[in-house]
């Protein structure tokens, strides 16, 4: 009974290793798909950021001081 389960069993193996195969390479497609999608929005989050930070009026009023400094 114990070979025959065991036979059983090495006969299933190799397939259950294929369909874990297939499994694992649709699972790293998937998050390939949503990392790219998170750097994406990380990369649009910064430019955002410095683009505004830029345009501020603190910004503008730093950058007035730092040339009234400079001409002292």
């Amino acid at each position: 009974m114990v070979s025959d389960l065991a036979n059983g069993v090495g006969r299933i193996i190799p397939f259950v290793h294929k369909a874990q195969e297939q499994t694992i390479d649709d699972d790293v497609d998937l998050l390939d798909s949503v990392i790219r999608r998170l750097f994406d929005l990380a990369i649009d989050t910064a430019e955002f950021i410095c683009s505004y930070v830029h345009r501020s009026p603190l910004s503008r009023s730093m950058t007035v001081l730092n040339d009234s400094n400079s001409d002292g």
